[in-house]
């Protein structure tokens, strides 16, 4: 048997049916077979992983993305810049230089008022103040208080008043004309302050510039006449054109809370003597109303 017999049984250009799948085996029997890699399965499962960590990545990335866009739409009116103050805009909302308002006026300065001079009831701003009986001294009344000079032409007698409401003798007033200060009774929490001058050099050498301090008295007739129910009295030296002088003042009051007492104190506090200058009306003082 020759090699055409091997391949064909029949005979050289008789094929079979079967010379096709007989030289199909015979080629598969005379090559080799390969096997497979050893680290094929770890290969396949690493390449499985690595595209796994890829959508995982671009996931995340498009998450990413998407939240900062939104945050950054959100704030965007609060990061816009707010618009300039007292600027003006113009066409399309387009914004003109900033309207900038005059620098305000220095405020003028203060002048402290002159001495007034106790006539016809006012309402007081609490102004120093002085009676033209006795020019010689001077006291600063509480805001809103008021001050009436005495019709009598003696110191020594009363030459003024200072109280808590309007102040003006009235006509039919029952006792001494100087010792009237209110056209009617003195009011609930209300005080009024009577001055009176002291002749005694020696009296007012002892006081010196220490007060006596402003302090309770018997009530008298004068005062329970004007309604009052509690009377304060105390001594003030003051200096004038001859021998020191004292100033009796005489505080009547009726049921007075503890504001209304401190205030009637306060005004014992302030007299004090006028300076020498200043010991007249002058040019701008009025006389008294009796």
């Amino acid at each position: 048997m020759n090699g055409a017999d091997l391949l064909d049984p029949y005979g050289p250009g008789d094929g079979g049916p079967d010379d096709e799948e007989e030289l199909r085996i015979l080629l598969h029997r005379a090559v080799p077979a390969l096997g497979s890699p050893e680290d094929r399965m770890e290969r396949v499962l690493a390449r499985v992983e690595r595209s796994r960590r890829r959508r995982r990545a671009a996931g995340l990335a498009a998450g990413l993305t998407a939240g900062l866009t939104a945050a950054v739409l959100a704030a965007a009116p609060a990061l816009a810049p707010a618009p300039v103050r007292g600027a003006a805009t113009g066409p399309a909302g387009s914004v003109s230089a900033p309207v900038l308002s005059p620098p305000a006026a220095a405020p003028a300065p203060s002048v402290s008022p002159a001495p007034t001079v106790p006539g016809e009831p006012s309402a007081g701003s609490g102004a120093t103040v002085f009676f033209p009986r006795l020019p010689e001294m001077l006291l600063d009344p509480p805001v809103n208080w008021h001050a009436l000079a005495a019709s009598s032409a003696d110191p020594r007698e009363r030459f003024g008043y200072l109280g808590t409401q309007p102040l003006g003798a009235s006509p039919s007033c029952a006792t001494v004309a100087a010792r009237c200060p209110l056209a009617g009774r003195l009011a609930v929490d209300g005080a009024v302050l009577a001055f009176r001058l002291v002749d005694d050099q020696g009296l007012a050498e002892k006081l010196g510039p220490d007060p006596s301090g402003l302090g309770d008295t018997a009530l008298d007739k004068e005062c329970a006449a004007l309604g009052g129910d509690r009377e304060l009295t105390g001594l003030r030296a003051i200096d004038r054109d001859g021998p020191a002088a004292v100033v009796e003042v005489t505080a009547c009051l009726r049921q007075a809370s503890d504001p209304t007492v401190r205030q009637a104190r306060q005004a014992f506090d302030s007299v004090r003597s006028a300076p020498p200058g200043s010991r007249s009306p002058g040019p701008t003082g009025r006389a008294a109303t009796p």
